[in-house]
């Protein structure tokens, strides 16, 4: 079988495609966690209720991360969704509406002071 120059070029051809394709979807994946609005909520609730409340915040598809925490907070939780309109909803209708929770802080990071 012999191989000649065109059989090549279209093969690199194909190959710069594939590439330009992957770094194509890569940028939209970093897009679209940048476009990401973000809350971080601090939770008091009553004593014991700590385990029930965990497991509901869990159930909520917005949470990211739940944890049981020491101090004046009992629970700490992230959320993520695609509109602030939303985050909003998730925030005040699923999660503070909680039986036990009895006050919520929520921090909304700022994207223009970076971090990671």
């Amino acid at each position: 079988m012999e191989i000649c120059q065109k059989d090549i070029i279209v093969n690199v051809m194909i190959h710069r495609v594939d590439v330009d394709v992957m770094r194509d979807q890569n940028i939209e994946e970093e897009v679209s966690e940048v476009d990401m609005e973000i809350a971080y909520i601090l939770i008091q609730c009553d004593l014991g209720s700590e385990e029930s409340i965990i497991k509901e915040i869990m159930s909520i598809p917005e949470t990211k991360e739940v944890r049981g925490t020491y101090g004046i907070y009992d629970v700490f939780c992230k959320v993520e969704s695609d509109s602030k309109e939303s985050l909003d909803d998730v925030i005040t209708n699923k999660i503070r509406k909680i039986p036990k929770i009895c006050s919520t802080i929520t921090l909304h990071y700022i994207p223009s002071q970076g971090g990671k």
